[in-house]
């Protein structure tokens, strides 16, 4: 079975068609099907005048920075400004088309999961985003909630551990989390 979805953005003086296709494949185990697997492929094409100029699988954000100095160079971009890229010829400037194409493929992909009666992308990281911070509060509940240290004192302590127990080279290092940490898993379960 394979569905997809078509949306159409701006894209500066352009637009932006947005493609996601979720498709099932078999699961192959040296010639047996052992299940199948849900995949999502997301395209992007900007076209000028229905003509395609560009096209990629993602939109990326540029800012400038030490990394892309060369790129905004030779672009002739302004280092004051972000630009939105699609595959290596289409770029707009600001953001706005970033988060467009974006919200598009969020919407898209959870319409898509809904028909296959699978999870979407966000809802998988969400989940991900829970398993985490859960565990953040049993791991700071394990050390005592009233004697976490901040993100500034744990740096002081891994040092000082490491150079007692480890001698200053490389070596175990326990983890510990921090006020900060801890604070953040609070607000994402929402306590």
């Amino acid at each position: 079975m394979r569905k997809q979805l078509v949306r159409q953005v701006t894209f500066g003086k352009a637009i932006a068609r947005v493609m996601v296709s979720k498709f099932s494949r078999d699961i192959d185990l040296d010639g047996d099907i052992v299940g199948q697997k849900i995949e999502t492929v997301t395209k992007i094409e900007i076209s000028v005048n229905d003509k395609i100029i560009s096209s990629g699988f993602h939109a990326s954000l540029l800012q400038y920075n030490n990394l892309t100095d060369t790129f905004y160079t030779k672009a002739k971009l302004d280092p004051n400004q972000v630009y939105t890229r699609v595959g290596d010829k289409a770029i707009t400037a600001g953001r706005e088309a970033y988060d467009a194409i974006k919200e598009a493929i969020a919407q898209m992909d959870a319409e898509l999961a809904a028909e296959f009666g699978v999870k979407s992308e966000a809802q998988k990281e969400r989940d991900k985003q829970l398993s985490e911070a859960q565990a953040v509060i049993e791991a700071a509940e394990c050390e005592g909630v009233d004697k976490l240290m901040t993100e500034a004192d744990i740096k002081v302590w891994r040092k000082c551990y490491n150079d007692l127990h480890n001698e200053g080279g490389e070596g175990y290092i326990p983890k510990k989390v921090s006020k900060e940490r801890y604070e953040w898993a609070l607000g994402v379960l929402g306590k």
